[in-house]
């Protein structure tokens, strides 16, 4: 998440109406999530799939938009900086919280990184006292815009990455979408030996391997047999586990959690998805597709270190994440994504980087296991 970011609430005060300022949030999410139509289009892969993903693109942005044209103050002096911090706690508290991407406050949070909650303090601060400014000074707006926004692009570019861990090791994959019969899970559950072993021997201190998210496709009894001979050897000798993605399915019903199944050569651990993508993955309206636990929580014990899982679309929710920073501790942010349906698009990119905000501000280490296609 660029700190450029942090310059729409000084954008969003300037606006004369209510009426503006949704169009100028509402463009700012539709920027920032431009790559949805075409990445629907590959997921769902159907003919109208490109108009469901132009529906779902605009829909989402009027949606986040909503709270920046109700809560703008019109002209009212001084009402900016507490109504912007308003709207950043809409945007992180249920249900905005479980879908708006592209916050703001991680943004500029990143202006002051390292000190967690301190630094979304700050940030917030800073960007409430550049509202203040707009409200009062309007016209100087569009010469303090371009002042901050160089600032801003000049410290995103000189970010380092935030800091990876020696006790993991997160795997990068290209085996496209999830296996789908048998002869494709028994050519998953031997690439999934092989990326684990190659993982050891290219770190061999490290405690714990993370494959991407559903990885190796539906658990059933052939993966926990399969995987449990494969692994059982190097695990036990580096004293390690591996973290597989599955869809776990939920017995009587076509549904399936979204999950990690955490191995450490003799038993069986498991952490489910909190949330899952809406309309994607989560189709509450229906009978089918992946349930959340929608949990408040989402660390775990793995080794002698607490970890922070985020499952793919939980990367881009910087409120879900707040509960467990502040009041769990993690040792280390564990993202395991899937991204066969991306293509080389800004959509990863734009995951990619809201994770890493949040690692950098937080001062955590990242680990990261992606598939690609």
């Amino acid at each position: 998440m660029t700190p450029v970011a942090a310059l729409l609430g000084l954008v969003w005060a300037a606006c004369a109406s209510r009426s503006i300022a949704f169009v100028t949030a509402a463009i700012y999410y539709l920027a920032g999530s431009r790559a949805l139509p075409a990445a629907a289009d590959v997921f769902f892969g159907r003919e109208t799939a490109m108009l469901e993903g132009v529906v779902l693109w605009l829909g989402s942005a009027l949606i986040l938009a909503a709270p920046w044209g109700v809560l703008h103050p019109g002209r009212r002096g001084g009402q900016a900086p507490l109504r912007l911090l308003i709207i950043y706690s809409v945007l992180l508290l249920p249900p905005y919280g479980l879908v708006a991407w592209l916050h703001p406050l991680l943004g500029a949070g990143q202006v002051l990184p390292g000190f967690g909650p301190l630094s979304l303090i700050a940030g917030a601060a800073l960007t409430a006292f550049g509202a203040y400014l707009a409200q009062r000074h309007p016209d100087s707006v569009p010469a303090a815009c371009l002042v901050l926004g160089v600032c801003l692009a000049l410290a995103g570019t000189v970010m380092s990455p935030p800091a990876t861990s020696p006790l993991w090791a997160g795997v990068a994959t290209a085996d496209g979408r999830e296996p789908r019969g048998l002869m494709e899970e028994v050519v998953r559950y031997s690439k999934t030996e092989k990326h684990v072993l190659d993982a050891l021997r290219a770190k061999p201190e490290a405690k714990a391997v993370v494959l991407p998210e559903a990885y190796v496709g539906t658990w059933n009894l052939n993966a926990k047999r399969a995987l449990k001979s494969l692994l059982d050897k190097p695990l036990s000798e580096h004293e390690a586990f591996a973290l597989v993605g599955a869809a776990v399915p939920i017995e009587g019903s076509a549904l399936a959690s979204n999950s990690l199944m955490i191995y450490d050569g003799q038993v069986w651990a498991r952490y489910d998805a909190r949330f899952a993508v809406p309309f994607g993955m989560w189709h509450p309206w229906t009978g089918d597709g992946t349930e959340p636990t929608f949990a408040l929580f989402g660390t775990v014990q793995v080794g002698q270190q607490r970890a922070l899982m985020s499952l793919c679309f939980e990367d881009l929710l910087l409120g879900l994440h707040l509960p467990s920073l502040l009041l769990e501790r993690p040792d280390v942010i564990v993202s395991a994504a899937n991204g066969w349906w991306v293509r080389n698009s800004s959509a990863e990119v734009v995951q990619r980087e809201h994770i890493e905000a949040i690692a950098r501000i937080f001062d955590l280490p990242l680990v990261r296991a992606v598939n690609r296609h």
